[in-house]
């Protein structure tokens, strides 16, 4: 453990470097005073009780600043320094011309009757000790001045204290700054990643939206590609089909021209009949134009007419309930093909041979459309589905179904079998 005097010492060492932090004069004059009296270096100690002067004159403290002349005059006159001492000696006389401190005067005429008595001049030497015997009766007493000595120092003590306290709060106050600035750089360079990763991540996003768009105006061209080819073969087929058709009609009417059997004449002619209606139907359902809103009822009536004259069936034994609902070409023509094969079906197997009757009804429910075909023929079996069924018009049937997005289905049941379509 430290002794009194090393104690001392280093809380006086400690209390002129925070008085230099602080930057206060008048801290710094008593604290450097303070320090002068421990240091064992006397190079310092004479810088130390300059720099206390020059202070004490700073903060005009004539008081203390006569009291630090005198000291560093009896410094430089311990060194046998003479003339340094004068100089000291005769600033500390015109610093007490300044102050009203008795205390100070005192201690500049104490000095002066000493030097005037070392250097044999008496006379001078009485002049100074009676004016000190004069300012000493001023004082009534040494307690009453070792109190207000005390007092002074105690208040100088406190000042000294309140200082460092300000001193300590700036250095947190510093602290706290730092870590708070420290906290926003953390904060910030976080929210720049976390930018930079956002950043990166659209980036590549949109790397693969581009990606992604290429492949899809790549599948368009092909779609594009394949859908002129399909165009091109239906366009083909069509001309096949019509081409057929004309050659049929063509051969048919030159045999029942050069038969002699009227029967036979009479047969040829009715199949001449049906194959120029079936050249109608495909040249009426290749009319239609793509996109455009056509009446269901019209086109329907040509249909089912058609095969009624195809199957030699009264339209007395058939009832027809069409409403005239608006369709665009292409869902018509499906829904043509898909009520010529089922009114085929009904015709061909489903009418009763003695009293056929043919029920057919187009309407619209409920933002659906529903077709139902009605014959009077023999019950089905249960376990009958269409999807199975060996029939090429059954399964056309069925694929236009699916391709509208539609549902088929069928009852049986009172001797009478009805096929539903909806869509």
């Amino acid at each position: 453990m430290l002794g009194d005097a090393d104690s001392a010492r280093f809380y006086a060492k400690e209390a002129y470097q925070l008085s230099k932090k602080i930057g206060n004069k008048s801290t710094i004059a008593t604290s450097a005073f303070l320090h002068a009296h421990f240091v064992q270096n006397d190079s310092l100690e004479l810088e130390l009780k300059q720099e206390s002067l020059r202070m004490f004159l700073a903060i005009k403290d004539f008081r203390l600043g006569t009291s630090m002349c005198l000291t560093l005059y009896r410094h430089f006159m311990s060194m046998q320094n003479k003339e340094k001492a004068l100089v000291y000696l005769k600033k500390a006389q015109e610093i007490a011309r300044k102050t009203s401190f008795i205390d100070s005067k005192m201690e500049l005429y104490y000095s002066l009757k000493e030097k005037y008595a070392e250097e044999g001049n008496f006379a001078q030497a009485y002049n100074y000790a009676d004016s000190l015997s004069m300012i000493m009766q001023l004082v009534y007493d040494r307690s009453d001045r070792i109190k207000m000595l005390s007092t002074d120092f105690k208040f100088k003590t406190v000042r000294l204290q309140n200082e460092l306290s300000k001193a300590e709060q700036v250095v947190a106050a510093e602290e706290k700054q730092k870590e708070n600035l420290i906290s926003i750089i953390i904060i910030t360079v976080f929210v720049l990643m976390l930018i930079l990763l956002i950043a990166f991540d659209q980036r590549k996003k949109k790397l693969i939206a581009t990606q992604n768009q290429k492949i899809i105006k790549q599948q368009n061209v092909d779609l594009a590609k394949a859908n002129e080819e399909n165009k091109l073969l239906m366009h083909e087929m069509n001309h096949r089909l019509k081409n057929n058709l004309s050659t049929l009609s063509a051969i048919l009417e030159i045999q029942a021209n050069q038969e002699s059997d009227p029967k036979i004449s009479e047969a040829l002619q009715k199949s001449l009949e049906r194959v120029d209606l079936l050249s109608s139907l495909h040249k009426r359902i290749l009319s239609l134009e793509p996109q455009k809103v056509y009446a269901s009822d019209e086109i329907l009536l040509e249909v089912i007419k058609g095969q009624l004259f195809l199957f030699n069936t009264l339209e007395d034994n058939v009832t027809i309930e069409l409403d005239p609902i608006q369709l665009r070409s292409k869902a018509l023509s499906a829904l043509s093909i898909i009520l010529n094969e089922l009114l085929t079906n009904a015709l061909k197997y489903g009418g009763d041979s003695k009293s056929p009757r043919i029920s057919i009804s187009l309407k619209k429910k409920e933002d659906k459309i529903w077709l139902s075909i009605t014959n009077n023929g023999p019950e089905m079996p249960k376990d009958y589905r269409i999807s199975n069924q060996n029939s090429s018009g059954l399964y056309i049937t069925h694929l236009l179904v699916k391709q509208l997005g539609g549902e088929l289905r069928w009852e049986s049941a009172n001797n009478s079998t009805t096929f539903y379509f909806s869509y």
